[in-house]
Formats: C-alpha cells, structure tokens, sequence
C-alpha cells in the first residue's frame, strides 16, 4: 500500500524578511458559491440566513459567519471558513437549498498572508492593481506575472493572495524574486 502524505500548496513556506512577511495559511476552508439561474432573490435570501451576511459587491468580501464572504463573478462567490471542515460544500447545499450551487475548492487552491511595511513597494511591482487606495474590504480576481490570483485586502492591513494550487510554486518563486529586487533597492 502507498504511503501518502498531506502537503499544502506552498509546503508551509514562510519568510520574513527586510519590512515583508510572506506566510502560507492552510487553516480553512473554500467554497464557491453560484445562484442557480432565476434564483438570485432565493439565493440572496438563503446567504443572509446561512451566514449572516448581505452578497458582496463587486470587488468587495464582507465579512460572514466564521468566515468571510468575496464577490468573484457575476453572481458567483467565494465563501472563506476558518478550520477545515471537508464537507463544508454539503452544510451551504443544505442551508441554501435549490437557490445556488455550492463547490468545496480547498484543495485547488493556496493561500499566502502578506504583511510589512515593505508589502505595497512589492505588491505595486508584483500586481497591476493599486493596492494602497483600495479599501480595506478589497477583492478581486487578477493576474500576477500570468498566473490567476485573488486578492483580497484584509482589514488589519495585510494581503492575501488565493492562487491555483497547479501554478502554486511557479507563482511563489515569482513573488519571492520580486520581494528580493524589491528589497535589494532601499529607498532612504
């Protein structure tokens, strides 16, 4: 019999370095959450009673349960659960019934904690986005160097970036490199 063993992502990958801390978080869950078509009333409903919490805007995660909840698509989100808990996907099926479709992701996806006073001089050189106006309840789907990530703008300040687990490592060494220029270059 094979002897498997549970890896993350980023294989807990974590640095701290020159003002900017890059950390894997591997603490919860993902669930893609979608409204079946002409249920978006239904579905809208069924969210506020599951977590307590109004659908996002576009670009915005809002708080939600023991978790939060981010706008990805045109009536898609994406529900963020501390704690794993493998069958969260089965508990939004049955809170929110025949208005949506629910879709456990963990396993497709990593995610890295970003934090330091060095994180938007990296973040700038890293995403197209202007990270240091955007609101603290920020999300959105972009790329970074042509690999698909969502950011998400927390409220104690830091970043998180949520990225294809098969491009997981390719994406980190992109980071990692532009965190070390980035750091390389002190502006005093």
């Amino acid at each position: 019999m094979d002897n498997f063993s549970i890896t993350s992502a980023f294989n807990g990958y974590s640095k701290d370095a020159n003002g900017f801390s890059i950390a894997e978080i591997t603490d919860y869950e993902l669930v893609a959450l979608s409204a079946a078509q002409g249920e978006k009333a239904g579905f809208a409903k069924a969210v506020k009673t599951h977590m307590d919490c109004a659908l996002p805007a576009p670009s915005t995660v809002l708080p939600a349960g023991d978790g939060s909840l981010m706008w990805t698509a045109p009536d898609q989100y994406m529900a963020m659960l501390a704690g794993h808990n493998d069958r969260a996907d089965e508990g939004f099926a049955n809170s929110l019934g025949d208005s949506s479709y629910a879709v456990l992701q963990s396993d497709g996806w990593g995610v890295l904690r970003l934090s330091g006073e060095r994180l938007y001089d990296v973040l700038e050189r890293f995403i197209a986005l202007d990270l240091r106006r955007a609101p603290k309840n920020f999300a959105a789907r972009t790329s970074a160097h042509h690999i698909a990530v969502i950011v998400v703008k927390l409220l104690d300040g830091s970043i998180l970036l949520i990225t294809p687990r098969s491009s997981a490592i390719g994406f980190l060494e992109a980071l990692v490199h532009v965190a070390d220029h980035v750091a390389d270059h002190v502006v005093e």
